[in-house]
């Protein structure tokens, strides 16, 4: 059998109605010439027998796995990419409910420079630039992923191996994933125009162990990783075009690692910056422009309003020897930079 285009890996515990649904969106995948390694996580007898049944009929189209207990997400999705030889490995929860044009959507991504791991625009995740949404197809950077659906090449699969095990089953570990990917690399891309449904699945467990689960994945991802901090930088109206190619280099380099940022232009250096594309580098960058007339009251004003959502702001100046007009404690321009001089090198 020769090597598939695409593998669909689905960690699958109880919840057959759910499951159900997911996989038979994923049918015109299957016909299209995609693999299914479905992994049975201990499911119970009903969801076992859905499984089996939906499986048998694919022959080689599918790979089948049983555990024989629920060991967890990631330790059962650890198994399927352990098995996935594909040019590209979709990691799906079965509460998914895949459209039609998915595989438009990962033909589109796969063709992004550099890219490594793909992921659709979520909602409740994302937050996309103005001239960008989610009716057509583009891209974009971003750091933040979900397990509810991610696509990851053969490469960065082989670069950087399996997902952590000893992390939570959710942001850390996926952060932890993805920076793995970054050493090596691979950037992660946010690719619009993609449509699904996700399913309420019930969680059960003990909510203090989860929370003890998380915590425990925080501090082994900030040992290995450092903070992730959000800035404000105020670029003054005296920048020119030179510094702020150099500052968005900076910044874009600096999001990659999971950093964000709230850009503060004057209106000639805004328009400049949308004219370059530097307003859809990356979903950790959000510009902001300032009006010709009373700009400082309209930097007042959203600066409270960012502060107020994110009391742990910082600030930096955009240049050195120019303040950030109300905060004198802003940090200087080479903030950026040591940023980026301190990630971890391969």
């Amino acid at each position: 059998m020769s090597t598939p285009p695409l593998d669909i890996i689905l960690p699958v515990w109880n919840s057959p109605d759910e499951t159900r649904f997911c996989l038979v969106s994923l049918l015109p995948l299957i016909e299209a010439g995609a693999r299914l390694i479905l992994i049975n996580n201990g499911c119970d007898r009903v969801t076992e027998q859905l499984l089996e049944e939906f499986s048998d009929p694919l022959g080689n189209q599918a790979i089948y796995m049983t555990m024989e207990r629920n060991i967890g997400f990631v330790p059962a999705l650890n198994h399927g990419l352990r098995r996935s030889d594909a040019d590209w490995a979709l990691i799906l929860r079965p509460s998914v409910i895949l459209k039609s044009n998915f595989l438009k959507w990962l033909d589109f991504g796969t063709k992004c420079p550099q890219s490594g791991i793909l992921t659709p625009f979520l909602a409740d995740v994302h937050h996309l630039p103005p001239k960008l949404d989610n009716k057509r197809l583009a891209s974009i950077e971003t750091s933040d992923i979900s397990f509810d659906l991610l696509a990851v090449s053969k490469p960065v699969r082989d670069a950087v191996g399996q997902f952590n095990e000893e992390l939570d089953s959710a942001s850390w570990c996926l952060q932890d994933y993805r920076r793995r990917a970054l050493l090596c690399g691979f950037f992660t891309r946010l690719v619009t125009g993609m449509s699904f449904t996700t399913r309420t699945l019930t969680i059960l467990g003990s909510a203090e162990r989860r929370r003890q689960r998380e915590e425990h994945s925080r501090d082994i991802c900030r040992n290995l990783w450092g903070n992730q901090q959000r800035y404000a930088i105020y670029l003054p109206v005296e920048a020119n075009l030179e510094l702020l190619s150099g500052l968005f280099a900076q910044t874009l380099a600096a999001a990659r690692l999971g950093h964000s940022f709230h850009l503060f232009l004057h209106r000639r250096l805004y328009r400049e910056a949308v004219k370059q594309g530097f307003n859809v580098l990356h979903t950790g960058i959000t510009l902001h422009k300032m009006p010709l007339l009373l700009p400082l009251r309209r930097l007042s004003r959203q600066m409270a309003s960012l502060v107020l959502h994110y009391p742990d702001l910082l600030t930096i100046k955009g240049v050195d020897g120019i303040s950030f007009p109300g905060y004198d404690d802003a940090l200087p321009a080479t903030t950026i930079a040591e940023l980026n001089s301190s990630k971890k090198e391969v």
